[in-house]
């Protein structure tokens, strides 16, 4: 058990690596929705191979999704001393925990976006901010229960979309 979970923490790592690599490769992304003043300037910085590799990384999340998935079943396939391993009960406490970590941190995070930032900014383009979260009004509950992925079907009635993540990951 001792060298086994000594090997785990690679998987860790690089979990981790792959989190902060989409991370970073997203936020070369927003440079397309920024106010810039010189097109030619964006034009010639998406030609540089800097850009083109650093936007790449974006492509690891399919790596982040295939450790977390087996650090995942790893987790729930080690044997408790009290149950077994494939019990109703298990299951439940097992998805009931995750619940119970994800759930108030997304509440959070919603409420922060619909009642704290409005009053953070104003500017010629934060009227953009309202439209991207204009979907939080009437669909919000569908981020709480996680099923945002595929209700509403329309991207721009989304709430708070750029959280596709979370429950693929849950």
């Amino acid at each position: 058990d001792k060298r086994i979970s000594q090997h785990l923490s690679v998987f860790n790592g690089i979990k981790g690596m792959a989190t902060v690599l989409v991370a970073w490769g997203f936020t070369f992304y927003f440079v397309e929705y920024t106010v810039y003043s010189n097109t030619s300037e964006l034009k010639d910085m998406q030609q540089t191979l800097t850009f083109n590799i650093v936007s790449g990384v974006v492509y690891t999340a399919p790596v982040f999704f295939f450790v977390s998935g087996f650090l995942q079943a790893f987790a729930f396939m080690q044997k408790d001393k009290n149950c077994s391993m494939f019990t109703l009960e298990a299951i439940f406490s097992y998805y009931f925990r995750k619940l119970m970590r994800y759930v108030p941190l997304n509440i959070v995070a919603m409420l922060a976006l619909l009642y704290v930032l409005p009053l953070l900014g104003d500017g010629p383009v934060w009227n953009k901010f309202a439209v991207a979260t204009q979907g939080c009004n009437t669909y919000w509950w569908t981020n709480i229960v996680w099923i945002s992925n595929v209700y509403p079907r329309a991207y721009d009635d989304k709430c708070m979309p750029w959280t596709w993540f979370v429950p693929c990951y849950v």
